[in-house]
């Protein structure tokens, strides 16, 4: 599901706000070198961060000048794609992950491919970038299919990845002790749990996921509708289903190879209604199915699952079908089955209530679900204790999520390549990540640096940063990264993020009204024109 209008917006205020203001520069540096224009967005702490970056990198080359433009959040990527495809399009450029295969399709055809620039780099080493970022800026341009080995249309600038913010007070006030730092392996296994109790006390750890169970039993302490002595009036709040469905394997769209002429080699189908169960490889085993291996602790794909022998799926663990937890993940906010009866997990605002960041900041909301990108606006607006941890997970499933990122690309019409790539790989390398990880806006692309000190520790919330390494691991790119637009994802969203969470329309109506349009639509993606 891509976020709400509304909650996009709100959520991204504080760090994606800024004026429309056109690059400046001295024109007697510019003289006799290569000019460079670069263009990109960001709130003004990040756009410093950059614009310093820019000056140091000028400093340190006598051959080359960069100007950076920096431009409004509102409308950057209508203007900097009407500008790449102008007779004098910027050579660098920020592009969102929303908007990757759109600008790197064969049909617009305005990106450069950094793959063999990257082979030659010095200071960009891929095995270094988290998979989950750069698998979503490398892509087949005719089918969109991600794979290790498509062209690279660019290197990540950032990660936001996400985890639980908690109130910390709100929790001690419901007299619930939060056990920090310790990890699965490093208590008894009857406190190996995100949430448990034992001899009669309530504890929350803050290094181990939830399992959905445990994610009801605490938002309900949490959430004043189940508990009147709450201290906050909602228990847990996320906006995305991301996490439970990708634990289990599950996921909203697959991809079907086809020799249908129509198609470019395959076409996409609509699959959050799959009732078919998931699989998940036991400890100890293998399996090969059509051709694929599967290690211990692996989840069968959409297509081999289904391929299963009963020898086979006596070596995994059954979960739950896409559609289970789906309706799971509805009902926390309406506290309906999908056929609309009551089952009572309803501790989540629903948007009848108006959800954004203030909800956490004002203490009406316990656990907040959102990315790294809301830590400068908590350590700013918080007046209560904070920190953060793993997102929940399905029991017997795996860590999963999602993380924004953006990346920095290079124009197919730059003139001056070579000097294009030395500013992109400058800006993703050491020195522009080290610089960003300062504002707290993100993760570091790099994992040396996530890994180090200079992320871990912090002096300033959260403090429990080992979360975000995990998160970044394990998460990749929404839905809204599967294609070139959303336009697909707008056909069910809007209804699923107004009626159908605010318990007007079941889970079922959904379906019926949207599963034939979703599919007629994903099909546009890979038709021959």
């Amino acid at each position: 599901m891509k976020k709400s209008k509304q909650i996009l917006v709100t959520a991204l205020s504080s760090v994606f706000l800024l004026g429309a203001l056109a690059g400046c520069g001295d024109p007697s540096e510019q003289k006799g070198k290569t000019n460079i224009e670069f263009w990109g967005w960001g709130d003004d702490a990040e756009v410093q961060v950059f614009t310093s970056l820019v000056e140091e990198f000028n400093a340190k080359h006598d051959d080359i000048y960069v100007n950076f433009t920096k431009r409004p959040s509102s409308t950057y990527s209508v203007d900097v794609l009407k500008q790449l495809q102008s007779r004098k399009p910027p050579d660098v450029v920020f592009v969102g992950d929303s908007d990757i295969k759109k600008f790197g399709s064969t049909q617009l055809d305005v990106l450069e491919d950094l793959t063999p620039y990257i082979q030659q780099s010095e200071s960009i080493d891929l095995s270094d970038l988290w998979e989950g970022a750069m698998s979503r800026f490398q892509f087949d341009p005719v089918t969109f299919e991600n794979s290790a080995s498509a062209p690279i249309w660019g290197l990540p600038k950032d990660l936001g990845a996400t985890v639980i913010y908690y109130n910390k007070d709100a929790l001690e006030a419901a007299d619930i002790t939060v056990v920090e730092g310790k990890t699965a392996d490093m208590v008894p296994a009857d406190e190996a749990h995100g949430f448990y109790t034992k001899n009669g006390e309530m504890y929350f750890n803050n290094s181990i996921a939830m399992t959905q169970t445990e994610l009801v039993q605490l938002g309900k302490i949490l959430t004043q509708e189940h508990n009147a002595a709450s201290p906050t009036e909602f228990g847990y709040y996320c906006q995305w289903w991301f996490n439970f469905g990708w634990s289990v394997g599950g996921d909203d769209v697959a991809y079907f190879e086809t020799d249908d002429p129509a198609y470019n080699g395959g076409y996409y189908e609509f699959i959050l209604d799959d009732n078919a169960k998931n699989f998940r490889v036991k400890d100890g085993e293998q399996i090969s199915v059509n051709g694929n291996v599967y290690g211990e602790g692996e989840l069968l794909s959409y297509h081999d699952k289904t391929a299963l022998s009963s020898e086979q799926k006596a070596k995994c663990n059954e979960l739950p079908s896409m559609r289970e937890v789906f309706d799971f993940w509805v009902s926390l906010a309406t506290g309906k089955n999908a056929d609309g009866s009551s089952n009572g997990n309803n501790i989540s605002p629903n948007p009848n209530d108006n959800i954004d960041s203030t909800m956490f900041t004002n203490q009406r909301l316990a656990m907040y679900v959102e990315g790294r990108y809301m830590v400068p606006e908590f350590r700013r607006d918080c007046s209560f204790e904070w920190d953060v941890a793993p997102l929940p997970i399905w029991e017997g499933g795996i860590e999963a999520g999602h993380s924004g990122s953006m990346c920095i690309s290079m124009s197919k019409n730059s003139k001056n390549k070579d000097a294009a790539f030395e500013l992109i790989e400058y800006l993703s390398g050491p020195d522009g990540q080290r610089a960003l990880m300062t504002t707290g806006f993100n993760v570091p692309n790099q994992k040396s640096i996530a890994n180090s000190d200079e992320f871990l520790v912090s002096e300033l919330p959260p403090y429990n940063n080992a979360v975000f390494v995990r998160a970044a691991q394990a998460q990749r790119g929404g839905d809204w990264t599967y294609l070139p637009d959303d336009a697909w994802i707008e056909v069910w969203a809007p209804t699923l993020n107004g009626d159908v969470l605010n318990g007007v329309l079941t889970v079922d109506q959904l379906f019926a009204y949207y599963q034939q349009s979703v599919n007629d639509k994903l099909k546009e993606y890979t038709m021959k024109k």
